[in-house]
């Protein structure tokens, strides 16, 4: 990472923001390649402290403290601590704070960290090389928390078909590669229109694992108020956000901190503290000389306008034509109004009827997405039945079942000069002298007399 490669966003209007002046202190919360640190340093004889808990931002840091010399501090952490960061080194106030957060460019870039689905590398997404990465949420979340990750952080409205899609591909093997993670949200949620304008179907799946692994929302609310607690009275505060999560974050931070009072109209002024508003003007101010002249003819105030009764009304017909052609009238213009209110009921027919083929198509998607899970379970189910069934076929034969012995047991048949009669063995059962029930327990053993030639071959 180098100092050079990397431009600041909106560089100009922190800077604006932020107003650095001689003498006064101010927190980089997000040092990154040290833009902002570079432009306020540049900007005014302060000192700025860059803090950033990425290891991979120290060559940019060294750099800023043998150019600046004391007047740049680099304190490697979260910004989110930086009120314990600073006080650890003596600084308790700071004049301004300046926070750009979420993922840097240079984070983006480097294929090897795994924030971007733009290049293969290794599912990991940490900021900090600390804690669970990417590829362990992703293959030991359950499906619901998944999907109410890829929803809530992501605001993807295809989150549980995703989430499903996730866990039968880490069912085949676990999912470690951007690649392949960018593949599996691809094919679920398939390629929207657009163009070459129109944003990658893994963009919001990606942004999603990468603001719960690196818990950035979290991180954004501790951080403001660290800053608020730093910040010395007139202090300021500038953050760069991204999307609308983290936008909508800090603008509630700063109206509920803020106190600010709700205007009766967003065009009039708010009256100081104890003074009424001032009146409404009452018409054109009097000449100079103090004397209340004739209003000039342009300006003169017109007449009111009558009202509907004060006014001539043209003369209505009268009599059986008359009643006739006024009858017509009454029943052309409810024709009209009949016309009018049908068209308009049709009209909200289509709609509804296009939202309910919407919803149906959606639900018939989500059907079909189960239904090939199920013949996928199935064909595999099949072929595994095919292979015990070609084993048990290979295995119900009694010559093979004697060749693989002989093969990998070394057991042989035995021979009619090896077998005896159980009346021959040593510890045979005698019957009582009685003839009745045998005897318990063993028998005298007799001499046992094998061959030679029995013996030779159990040799």
């Amino acid at each position: 990472m180098t100092a050079g490669a990397h431009l600041p966003v909106m560089l100009d209007r922190v800077l604006a923001a932020i107003a650095p002046r001689d003498g006064a202190i101010y927190v980089d919360g997000t040092f990154g390649a040290g833009g902002y640190s570079r432009a306020i340093l540049d900007s005014a004889r302060c000192r700025v402290c860059g803090i950033d808990r990425d290891p991979a931002t120290a060559p940019a840091a060294a750099a800023l403290e043998s150019r600046y010399g004391g007047r740049f501090q680099f304190v490697p952490g979260r910004y989110g601590d930086m009120d314990s960061l600073l006080a650890a080194r003596g600084i308790h106030a700071v004049d301004g704070v300046a926070l750009d957060v979420g993922v840097s460019s240079m984070q983006l870039d480097s294929a090897e960290r795994g924030f971007s689905f733009r290049a293969d590398g290794p599912l990991d997404m940490r900021m900090s090389s600390t804690g669970r990465s990417a590829a362990e949420i992703v293959n030991e979340e359950s499906e619901r928390s998944l999907a109410a990750i890829i929803r809530d952080y992501g605001e993807e409205r295809r989150a549980r078909r995703v989430a499903r899609a996730i866990v039968e591909a880490r069912g085949e093997a676990p999912i470690t590669r951007t690649g392949r993670l960018a593949a599996v949200v691809r094919q679920a949620v398939g390629q929207g229109g657009g163009g070459r304008h129109a944003i990658d179907p893994a963009t919001r799946t990606f942004q999603a694992i990468r603001i719960h692994v690196n818990d950035e929302l979290g991180e954004l609310a501790r951080g403001l108020s660290a800053a608020e607690t730093l910040l010395r009275p007139g202090g300021r505060l500038a953050v760069v956000t991204f999307h609308s999560l983290e936008d909508r974050a800090v603008k509630r931070y700063l109206v509920e901190r803020s106190e600010a009072r709700p205007l009766p109209s967003r065009h009039a002024p708010d009256a100081p503290a104890g003074e009424p508003p001032p009146p409404p003007p009452r018409g054109p101010a009097p000449p100079a000389g103090g004397a209340a002249g004739p209003l000039p003819a342009a300006r003169a105030p017109r007449d009111p306008p009558r009202r509907s009764r004060d006014r001539r009304q043209p003369a209505r017909p009268f009599g059986t034509p008359a009643r006739r052609r006024a009858d017509g009238d009454a029943e052309r213009r409810s024709e009209g109004g009949m016309r009018r209110s049908s068209t308009l009921l049709f009209a909200l027919l289509a709609v509804a009827m296009g939202a309910v083929s919407i919803v149906i198509g959606t639900e018939v998607r989500d059907l079909e997405d189960r239904l090939a899970a199920i013949h996928r379970d199935i064909a595999r189910e099949q072929e595994a039945l095919h292979v015990l069934r070609a084993e048990w076929s290979y295995l119900n034969r009694p010559d093979r079942l004697e060749a693989l012995a002989r093969r990998h047991l070394g057991l042989r048949t035995p021979g009619a000069a090896q077998t005896m009669a159980v009346s021959d063995l040593p510890f045979a059962v005698q019957p009582d002298a009685a003839g009745g029930a045998p005897a318990p327990g063993p028998a005298t053993p007799a001499p046992l007399e094998i061959s030679a030639k029995a013996a030779g071959t159990a040799r």
